[in-house]
């Protein structure tokens, strides 16, 4: 029992009682109950799987001797057996889907042994990867076909599974690559692209993807940046037909960063211009180069001629009132060569710019849109006196698209006119009409 002190009144006696029966009560259940048993049921992806180990050797099969510190990667064939692409998606048509899903990755010793554990038992291609050997899966990846040349194995769970890879030394295609004038074009990838109707819209002239240190990516046969001297040096690629392009960035523009951090920088990304060997802009024009397997192709010189290059430039505007649009982007796409595309965005003033065009007939494709900033809003919204800030309504307008004509001079087409894009009705807003 507990006694209020002295001079308490009837109150502070009631809540002091309650105070003890709930922690007397609370003491008692500690000491006289279980705690109760939770059950929690393991999800499927998290109950562990039977596994097996892989082990093997990799060598270089020009030299007879071990692959030192190489890549190994195990590969499920429970993917797709060859590239597909999204055609629904422009973006994403020019990707390659993975061909196959690595379930596991280790690097050689120095007697080119290697060990994978925790490889679940199925059954898999085990490749390896060195700088100046092809890859079976930059292959794969570039032909848009199943994998071919590589180590399969299968794994049987609680046992190991021994393999032997070889590798396969590939071409090296190698030259300068130059402005018009003769001064060297440093700092700028090259990529040894492969001759195929698959990827003959690939890599247009919206430019494409460098991987960071050179390497395979879609129809690419290998990539290299060039040195000071201008000089490229790609290796590793495979047998095949190919042609070689430089990626140009041209965007000249600067634009000064607001805000506490300062400075100032390039707006980018800016239009890249792939300028394809000796001296072409449209990939039908390129040289083709043949690799038949392991040799040194020298001499693949690219010619950045710019000088004589034109310049397209236009405005957007509104057809109801004439205004001109704030935003959205415009695509010019040589008529017969599609490799030859450009994308320049519509700047806030309306207008838009294309330049280093050679000439010839293109269609340019014009979307635009009107973007108004509204005024902050008002502060205690979120109930901690803070206001959400200003709000962006886009209002979207029609697609246009019109033959233009390049020659021997810059290009202004008239302004592009745009019909707004009505919003549909809402099924409600029609039965309340009714």
């Amino acid at each position: 029992m507990v006694v209020a002190p002295d001079g308490v009144g009837r109150k502070q006696r009631w809540v002091a009682a309650v105070c003890a029966g709930v922690l007397g009560g609370g003491l008692a259940v500690a000491q006289t109950s279980t705690p109760p048993q939770l059950s929690r049921q393991v999800p499927a992806a998290q109950v562990q799987q039977p596994v097996g180990t892989i082990t093997g050797h990799v060598y270089c099969s020009d030299t007879q001797r071990p692959a030192r510190f190489a890549t190994v990667q195990v590969l499920s064939q429970d993917g797709p057996t060859a590239g597909t692409v999204d055609a629904s998606n422009s973006f994403a048509s020019r990707l390659p889907r993975a061909l196959y899903r690595p379930v596991g990755t280790a690097r050689t010793a120095l007697d080119g042994s290697f060990v994978v554990n925790g490889v679940p038992a199925g059954d898999y291609y085990v490749v390896g990867m060195l700088n100046g050997y092809i890859s079976p899966v930059a292959v794969a990846r570039m032909t848009q076909t199943p994998i071919s040349g590589a180590a399969f194995t299968h794994v049987e769970a609680e046992h190991s599974a021994d393999v032997t890879v070889s590798l396969v030394r590939g071409a090296v295609v190698t030259g300068r690559v130059v402005y018009d004038d003769g001064a060297p074009v440093s700092g700028v990838a090259v990529r040894v692209r492969v001759v195929s109707s698959t990827s003959a819209t690939a890599g247009g002239q919206m430019g494409g993807f460098t991987p960071l240190g050179g390497g395979n990516f879609g129809g690419d046969g290998g990539t290299a940046i060039t040195d000071d001297r201008g000089v490229y040096r790609v290796v590793g690629v495979a047998p095949g037909s190919y042609n070689v392009a430089a990626m140009v960035e041209t965007e000249t523009s600067g634009r000064a960063q607001l805000g506490a951090r300062g400075g100032g920088g390039f707006r980018g990304p800016g239009q890249i211009l792939n300028v394809f060997a000796p001296n072409a802009m449209r990939r039908t024009d390129a040289r083709v180069v043949e690799i038949r397997g392991g040799e040194t192709v020298d001499g693949i010189d690219l010619q950045v001629a710019l000088a004589g290059l034109k310049t397209l430039t236009g405005s957007v505007e509104a057809k109801a009132d004439g205004h001109l649009l704030n935003g959205g982007n415009v695509t010019l796409a040589d008529a017969s060569d599609s490799s030859l595309t450009r994308n320049a965005p519509v700047d806030t003033d309306g207008t838009f710019r294309i330049e280093y065009l050679p000439p010839g007939n293109y269609t340019l494709t014009v979307r635009g849109e009107d973007r108004t900033v509204s005024a902050a809003a008002s502060p205690g919204g979120d109930g901690g006196g803070r206001g959400r800030g200003p709000r962006t309504d886009v209002k979207r307008y029609q697609a246009a698209t019109q033959a233009v004509v390049m020659g021997d001079h810059d290009v202004r087409v008239d302004p592009v006119q745009l019909d707004e894009v009505k919003a549909a009705a809402t099924p409600g807003a029609a039965t309340a009409s009714q």
